[in-house]
């Protein structure tokens, strides 16, 4: 009688391990498909995903390049690094316009340090999170026609 109640409880684990599993699996696709991505797994520089995007974001494009540079695996960390290096590439650019480039200037700097934040808060939460037309670039530079 005990053994059939063992053997009853270790059957109603492993059905709990794989409903678990199942969930975990299903939570997993609901976030990729959501552009959110649990970014708990490492990156070819050996630390975590997320640490590696929010790192690209530090210097702006000046990070950007060396990340897009030296990760190698992570198309997360790389999709975060190719942002940063168009959007503050573009915003050192427009700066740099004598004149004109000044005058833009006021707007576009604290438009780039509240970019600047959002962005590294977002890279550090895991998530994939894409500005208007350069985020839709950025992926389709690094994921080519493997995510939409």
């Amino acid at each position: 009688m005990e053994e059939s109640k063992n053997e009853q409880n270790q059957e109603n684990q492993e059905e709990k391990e794989e409903k678990t599993e199942e969930v975990k699996a299903e939570d997993k696709e609901k976030n990729e498909v959501e552009g959110k991505k649990n970014a708990k797994g490492k990156s070819s520089l050996g630390m975590d995903e997320n640490v590696a995007a929010l790192l690209s974001y530090v210097l702006g494009w000046i990070t950007g390049i060396i990340m897009l540079i030296a990760e190698k695996d992570s198309k997360f960390v790389r999709f975060h690094a190719m942002q940063s290096l168009i959007v503050f590439l573009a915003i050192f650019i427009i700066g740099m316009i004598p004149i004109i480039g000044w005058i833009l200037n006021i707007i576009l700097v604290p438009l780039g340090l509240i970019l600047w934040i959002l962005l590294m808060y977002k890279a550090y939460q895991g998530e994939r999170f894409k500005l208007p037309l350069v985020g839709k670039f950025a992926e389709s530079q690094i994921y080519g026609d493997d995510k939409k």
